[in-house]
C-alpha cells in the first residue's frame, strides 16, 4: 500500500473510531438523564445480518451506516420515547427504515400518476431514511458503488424537496452528542427532552460547515 492510501485508510479508520464515541456520548447522557430512552435501544446488528436485510436494496449504504446499526439497531417497534435520540426523530429500526423505504416508493408512484409527475421527484429510490417523525424524515443517499460516507437530508413530505442537514452521519452525532453535553437538549418539568432551537441551529450549521 502506498503512502496515499494509507493515509486515506487511516483517516477512514479514524472517521469510524469519531463516529463510535460521538454515539457513545449521546447514549452516557440518555443513560444518566433520561434511562428510559436509552433502555429502548435494540440491540446492534452484525455486518452479515445488515448486508442480508439491505441487499434487496438497489444501491450501496455507506460504510458510517453498517456502523450505526452495528452499534444499536434503532429502537423496539412501537417505542416513542425514544423519539428524543436526535429530538424530534426516533432512530428507526433497520426493518422500519425498510418498510419506509418500500411506502414512501409506492406513495410516490400513486402521487405522480395523479400529477403526471415524475416519482423520482417525490421520492427518490436512492433515498433511504433512518430517522423518521411522523411525516419528516432524515435519509442518507445509496450509491453505485460502496463509499464511507452519505450526507444526511431532511425532508419534509408535501415540501418541495430535500435539504442538506449533514454532511455526513458522524457530524450528526458529533452534534448531538453537543447539543446533550451543553444544554441545548435538556429535561424539563415535565420530564421530557426540550430543545433550544436558535442554540440547536448554531451547533447544527458549525457541524452543517466545518
Amino acid at each position: 500500500m502506498n503512502r496515499s492510501k494509507k493515509s486515506v485508510a487511516i483517516g477512514k479508520v479514524v472517521i469510524m473510531i469519531i463516529l463510535i464515541e460521538a454515539l457513545e456520548r449521546i447514549l452516557s447522557w440518555l443513560q444518566k438523564n433520561a434511562p428510559s430512552s436509552a433502555s429502548s435501544l435494540q440491540h446492534g446488528l452484525t455486518f452479515s445480518e445488515i448486508e442480508n436485510r439491505v441487499e434487496v436494496l438497489p444501491f450501496f449504504l455507506p460504510t458510517e451506516f453498517y456502523k450505526l446499526y452495528q452499534w444499536h439497531n434503532g429502537v423496539f417497534s412501537g417505542e416513542k420515547d425514544f423519539t428524543f435520540f436526535c429530538p424530534a426523530y426516533s432512530f428507526n429500526s433497520l426493518e422500519e427504515s425498510l418498510i419506509q423505504y418500500e411506502n414512501l416508493l409506492e406513495e410516490a408512484q400513486k402521487i405522480a400518476e395523479e400529477l403526471w409527475m415524475n416519482p423520482a421527484e417525490i421520492w427518490n429510490k436512492n433515498w433511504f431514511p433512518i430517522f423518521s417523525y411522523d411525516r419528516d424524515y432524515l435519509f442518507i443517499v445509496g450509491e453505485e458503488e460502496k463509499r464511507y460516507q452519505s450526507p444526511v437530508m431532511s425532508y419534509f413530505r408535501g415540501n418541495p424537496g430535500p435539504n442538506l442537514w449533514y454532511p455526513s452521519i458522524t457530524k450528526m452525532m458529533l452534534a448531538i452528542a453537543e447539543c446533550y453535553e451543553t444544554g441545548v437538549y435538556y429535561i424539563n418539568d415535565n420530564n421530557e427532552v426540550t430543545i433550544n432551537y436558535v442554540e440547536e441551529e448554531l451547533v447544527r450549521q458549525k457541524y452543517l460547515y466545518e
